[in-house]
């Protein structure tokens, strides 16, 4: 007898024309509608269903005839967006292991500390890890972030009065006047940015002339030996949608906005330079 599930990962509901699932290992997750196209997969795949039942469902193997339109549908609908991602990784962001992040914040000092600014405006600004720092280097501060639940923690640490918070997505126009700063930074963010061109044409728009931009992200050697983003749920492993970017891929993107390289440093952890760095920050001028 064919082996069809290992350990269930997903609930399913049905109706006539739609399903919606939740993730096994959090039932008190919202549970999300799909129509359908993710019903006909499922249809395709050979699944006989009852509207209004619940099934569990989890990985499947040795049923060649099924694999196609099973785990198709299975993957269109647990695959993360980068949204719903840092939604759920809001909880524990601040307080799960993470070197990357704890590395960046040391990036940013070193690589701000010696300016004041006036107007700053933080592209991705998350649970507000480098927000408050800003705030004592910058007049005032926009912190951006299109994920509610990072803002919400963000808006809890952050006490300065000259932050203000909005919500945005970096890939869509940014909700800033045209040269309102003289900062921007943008830090672990263009990993889930798959076309680079838009945030440097938007950097390049809001920042005034002899405004800099640090942009700081996870090195792509680190990227070429598999590594990304990611976080633990249940003992899943969630990975944000990630693209990978080459150095020289920033440094284009940067030019054709009209932006001018003024240093490029890669970031170790510790003083072991036998690994390939962390990361990779860029200080451009306008």
């Amino acid at each position: 007898m064919p082996r069809l599930v290992l350990q269930p990962y997903l609930r399913v509901r049905f109706s006539q024309t739609r399903l919606e699932y939740q993730p096994w290992h959090n039932a008190q997750a919202p549970a999300r509608p799909r129509d359908g196209p993710s019903v006909e997969k499922f249809k395709r795949g050979g699944i006989k269903f009852l509207p209004g039942q619940t099934y569990l469902w989890g990985a499947v193997w040795d049923v060649p005839h099924l694999c196609d339109g099973i785990t198709d549908a299975v993957n269109e609908m647990t695959r993360p967006t980068v949204r719903s991602a840092y939604d759920e990784w809001a909880a524990t962001y601040d307080s799960d292991r993470n070197e990357t992040r704890d590395l960046d914040a040391v990036v940013t000092r070193a690589m701000l500390g010696d300016r004041r600014y006036r107007r700053a405006l933080e592209v991705g600004c998350g649970t507000g890890k480098n927000t408050a720092w800003l705030a004592g280097a910058a007049d005032r501060v926009l912190a951006m972030d299109f994920s509610q639940a990072m803002l919400a923690r963000a808006r809890a640490s952050t006490r300065a009065s000259g932050v203000t918070f909005a919500q945005a997505d970096v890939t869509r126009p940014w909700p800033v006047v045209t040269g309102c700063a003289d900062l921007v930074t943008c830090s672990l963010v263009l990993e889930h940015v798959e076309h680079l061109d838009f945030v440097f044409t938007e950097a390049a728009r809001a920042l005034a002339p002899g405004g800099r931009m640090l942009v700081c992200e996870l090195h792509p050697f680190r990227q070429y030996l598999g590594k990304r983003a990611n976080f633990e749920r249940g003992g899943v492993r969630v990975e944000p949608p990630a693209f990978t970017h080459h150095v020289c891929d920033f440094v284009a993107a940067a030019a054709r906005a009209g932006l001018t390289l003024l240093r490029l440093d890669e970031w170790w952890d510790g003083d072991d330079r036998r690994a390939p760095p962390r990361l990779v920050s860029f200080v451009i001028e306008k």
